[in-house]
């Protein structure tokens, strides 16, 4: 799909030979194409939807896919899902974490976190499991008119001074104005443009 191109017109600020004249300025109607159908990538369709801004997601899964387990939103979390309108559904969907203690081998307490003080009391940190965001977030990106494509694993990329084209398995490809890269760990587009850098473990662990 190629960008849309419409006509502005815009009267230029100066009178050669006394008289106005107009030019036609030929601008490419912004189209970002967002790679990668998580969390991230739908969250951003719905926010570029929000200004106005068209994009369609891509997905290398073949169908939507309900993996993963739960996981803490922060309290700047919790802000960005009510600037989108989902503030209440999640809250709806998920419970809230008052405070954290870690413990030892033995069962001892070791230490413990209030998470609810004046600062974050009003978005405070929520316990959510991943497929029911990404059910919130699919529902809320249908309403709002975001395309999501799925079985679409991108291969390559091309850019120019106007516009990127993805390229994907299937031999489809893509063009628009801007490209988001939201395919996880192991980002294809992050491999592409930092081809050089290589990802090197910090040492955390996580368990679920």
């Amino acid at each position: 799909m190629r960008p849309i191109v419409f006509v502005n017109y815009n009267r230029l600020k100066y009178k050669p030979n006394g008289l106005f004249k107009e030019r036609v300025i030929k601008v490419k109607e912004k189209h970002v194409l967002i790679i990668g159908g998580g969390i991230a990538g739908v969250a951003m369709g719905i926010f570029l939807k929000k200004q106005g801004i068209s994009s369609s997601v891509y997905e290398s899964y073949p169908i939507k896919k309900d993996a993963g387990a739960a996981f803490g939103i922060f309290p700047n979390g919790m802000y960005v899902l009510e600037e989108i309108g989902l503030k209440q559904e999640v809250l709806r969907n998920s419970w809230s974490i008052k405070n954290f203690e870690m413990y030892n081998m033995y069962g001892t307490v070791m230490s413990t976190i209030n998470l609810v003080d004046e600062d974050n009391n009003y978005y405070p940190m929520q316990y959510i499991t991943r497929s029911n965001l990404m059910s919130i977030l699919f529902e809320k990106a249908q309403d709002e008119g975001v395309c999501i494509h799925y079985g679409k694993k991108l291969i390559n990329l091309h850019q120019d001074e106007t516009s990127v084209t993805a390229f994907f398995e299937d031999g489809t490809q893509e063009t628009g104005t801007e490209l988001i890269g939201a395919d996880g760990i192991h980002s294809k587009i992050r491999q592409n443009i930092f081809n050089q850098c290589s990802m090197v473990y910090a040492g955390y662990s996580i368990i679920q």
